[in-house]
């Protein structure tokens, strides 16, 4: 293979630039490089965010999950303490038990809700979003506490939200005796 120089090749171009024959082929080169520069453009312009989704991409997402709600379902957000560990075993979406966070130490964590649709989709780190009845949001949305999450098996069905249970008082009975 022969070597050019940089003259070489300056001179070259100048020769088929210039030459009638060329001039239709270097017409379509011209044509092509504009298409495919113009092309790759808007390609890099469109896809080039910083990482954070314009305010119009978040507005239109947020209007599909609305949308997506069926009927008779309520979706109420929640913030869960346990989230680190959730984000690795369910990912988007899974069926778990919630329980009431502790307040303060010594205090026990209570079931409050059985096989709850759990879904991921806010992007503040420990909120999820809770699928459940419309006539059983009410109850859950009483608690105002944060919540512990348990997964479930996902092929479990039925939502149930956990009463509390009334602590019955003692009662004493007094024998009157027979002397009064």
């Amino acid at each position: 293979m022969k070597k050019l120089s940089l003259s070489t090749i300056v001179i070259k171009f100048k020769e088929n630039w210039s030459n009638p024959k060329n001039e239709l082929l270097s017409q379509r080169s011209i044509l092509i490089s504009f298409v495919l520069t113009m092309g790759l453009s808007a390609f890099w312009i469109q896809n080039s965010s910083n990482g954070d989704p314009s305010p119009m991409k978040n507005r239109t997402t947020q209007a599909r999950i609305d949308t997506l709600i069926p009927d008779d379902k309520t979706l109420i957000p929640i913030r869960v303490i346990n989230y680190e560990s959730l984000d690795q075993i369910i990912g988007n979406h899974g069926v778990v038990d919630l329980y009431s966070a502790p307040e303060h130490s010594g205090q026990k964590s209570r079931l409050i809700a059985t096989s709850v649709q759990l879904l991921n989709i806010s992007e503040n780190e420990g909120y999820f979003n809770v699928l459940i009845a419309s006539d059983q949001a009410p109850a859950l949305t009483a608690y105002s506490g944060e919540f512990i999450v348990g997964i479930r098996n996902p092929n479990l069905v039925g939502t149930e939200i956990v009463k509390e249970k009334s602590v019955p008082k003692k009662r004493r009975v007094f024998y009157a005796s027979e002397d009064e």
